[in-house]
């Protein structure tokens, strides 16, 4: 009976399902109630222009994802002399030396220091491993004394049995304990061959798919064009026309301004959210443009001409360029090598502008004015004064005594020695002079500079070479930048409309969105980085007390 009305209610149930329309069985939402409303994904950043709140929370989280970021960079340095974060694939790739795990040949920057010159931990693992497999020696040969008496003294068939059974075993465990120390180190060797195959598939798909070409940097300021920015750049100068050499080089000019350690060491005076309190006052003293178009543009110029030049080379001299170690245009070098720099003309420039500025360290009036008038030393000087300082600061200090030395006859004095004169002078200003040591740290500058300006001259701006290999640190970086956006404002349009037109030559202004990338992004990096050091301890552990774990083995064979 049962099986009957079970039938039944099946077979009407597939009735009602193939031959009944619900179109209006089930209700719908009470559309009298809740009106739809399309979500916008930049509904946030839309907000941000408006809102205080957001603004701030935006720069904080960029701030301590940053910081994070600059923190654990720091450490890293300070412990290996290496300033890099531990992106995900350059630990993975074992890419990051203080990380790197084999203490039996470790990297000279590792956590164990090298063969040579090992750290307090390298000598702490060395030291605990030789006294665990001193011990592990000493309790087998005690082991065996053992087991050879009640071998002798043992009269019954089966103990006798028992006894040699347990010396084959011993005999295992001390080939086994001997040969650990290669066991580990082929585990290492075998580990070491599989990351570096593992990253040369990463580096060959890269390649493969043209993607060693491909700037993250150039990517992110694709929304305004070359023209545009440098439009922007010019008039943010206080010189809109600018100059032709700026003018008809906008791709070139636009690479050196998007690259931005080129614009802090550079071009650091620009301000392109309006006039700086400082320089209405140099417009007051009738300098228009200040600082900007004192010191900026004509740095900016000057480098524009150099990569102009370099990119009209032709392939001859481009090789040639590169067997000296520097390119020859416009009367002067741009350097490829530190040793052609070293002995080069440029590098007395350099040394006389170190000794010149040295002196005149208390000076914002000279310093000032030097830099205007040399915007072909390439010094990277943070400390560098505004014009306020310069006309200011710089009266004051006039009546104390003014400016010390002469840079051009430093220079003739300089070029009448040997280079190693010019050491041995630079040596003892450094031994002496500590403010000379602060400016000579910064003349190393010329290197990084002339190197974007080669890059600029070959059509890239941010990435060495243009090469991308380390894509997820790659990846790091382009977050980073992502979390700027340009500058903008709202104008009217001709039908009465409104648009946002962008009036920032850089990304400068911090997005919500951006921000929380980036954080997110530097977060998942430490949680990784904390995972793997955790493992890395695990390991190290187990390697150490190998010893303990085949004596363990030996023990529990023998007592069964």
């Amino acid at each position: 009976m049962k099986k009957k009305t079970y039938k039944i209610i099946i077979c009407i149930s597939l009735v009602v399902m193939l031959f009944t329309s619900f179109g209006n069985v089930f209700g719908a939402t009470n559309n009298y109630y809740t009106q739809y409303t399309q979500v916008s994904e930049n509904a946030l950043d839309t907000k941000i222009k408006d809102s205080i709140l957001l603004d701030t929370l935006a720069n904080m989280v960029n701030a301590v994802a940053s910081l994070v970021e600059y923190l654990i960079g720091s450490v890293f340095y300070s412990l290996t002399g290496d300033n890099i974060f531990p992106w995900a694939d350059r630990i993975i790739f074992n890419g990051i030396a203080f990380l790197d795990i084999n203490f039996l040949n470790p990297d000279e920057h590792s956590l164990f220091g090298g063969a040579s010159s090992p750290t307090i931990l390298g000598d702490v693992v060395k030291d605990v491993y030789s006294t665990i497999f001193s011990l592990a020696v000493l309790f087998l040969g005690v082991a065996i004394g053992i087991m050879a008496i009640r071998l002798a003294i043992s009269s019954i068939a089966a103990e006798k049995a028992k006894y040699k059974q347990a010396i084959v075993n011993w005999a295992t465990c001390i080939v086994m304990l001997f040969l650990m120390h290669y066991i580990l180190a082929f585990v290492f060797w075998i580990n070491e061959q599989m990351v570096s195959i593992a990253s040369s598939i990463l580096i060959n798909t890269i390649q493969k798919n043209n993607l060693t070409t491909t700037n993250f940097k150039d990517a992110l300021d694709a929304v305004v064009d070359s023209e545009t920015r440098l439009k922007n750049f010019l008039e943010a100068a206080g010189t809109p026309s600018g100059n032709d050499d700026v003018n008809n080089s906008p791709d070139i000019a636009s690479a050196l301004i998007t690259n931005e350690d080129y614009v802090e060491s550079r071009l650091k005076y620009v301000n392109d959210s309006g006039k700086p309190w400082y320089q209405s006052l140099a417009d007051f003293f009738g300098n228009v443009g200040g600082m900007m178009g004192d010191i900026g543009l004509p740095r900016l110029t000057y480098d524009v001409k150099d990569a102009k030049a370099i990119g009209g080379l032709s392939d001859q001299e481009k090789n040639d360029a590169k067997k000296n170690g520097y390119y020859n245009v416009n009367g002067h070098k741009i350097f490829i090598t530190e040793k052609a720099y070293h002995e080069s003309d440029e590098y007395r420039q350099d040394v006389a502008a170190t000794i010149f500025l040295s002196k005149n360290a208390s000076d914002p009036n000279a310093i000032y004015y030097f830099y205007k008038d040399h915007p072909e030393i390439k010094i990277k000087d943070a400390d560098s004064p505004n014009l306020w300082q310069a006309n200011a600061i710089g009266i004051v200090w006039s009546w104390w005594g003014g400016t010390v030395g002469n840079y051009d006859d430093i220079l003739a004095n300089l070029r009448s020695k040997s280079l190693d004169e010019v050491d041995d002078t630079i040596n003892q200003w450094m031994q002496y002079n500590v403010t000379y040591k602060k400016y000579y740290n910064k003349m190393q500058y010329r290197l990084t500079a002339d190197k974007y300006i080669i890059n600029a001259a070959n059509g890239f701006s941010s990435i060495e070479n243009g090469e991308v290999t380390d894509i997820i640190a790659n990846l790091g970086s382009f977050f980073k930048q992502a979390a700027y956006v340009y500058t903008s404002k709202t104008k009217t349009t001709n039908s009465a409309g409104e648009e946002e037109v962008i009036t920032g030559w850089r990304a400068s202004k911090v997005s919500v969105t951006g921000a929380l990338l980036y954080a997110i992004f530097i977060f998942q990096s430490c949680m990784y980085l904390i995972m793997y050091v955790k493992r890395l301890f695990y390991v190290i552990m187990l390697s150490m007390f190998g010893p303990i774990v085949v004596i363990y083995d030996f023990f529990m064979k023998s007592a069964s």
